[in-house]
């Protein structure tokens, strides 16, 4: 497959981005599960 230093930089940007957006969303649910555990605790 012959592809051009434009997409495989696109390619490259997009795969970052993910592993990012990933990272915050098991970011995020951990800091609810916190909150939940602390919550019922009360």
């Amino acid at each position: 497959m012959i592809t051009s230093p434009i997409l495989e930089e696109k390619y490259r940007v997009q795969r970052k981005l993910a592993e990012e957006s990933g990272y915050e969303v098991k970011k995020h649910f951990e800091l609810c599960r916190k909150i939940v555990a602390e919550t019922e605790a009360e």
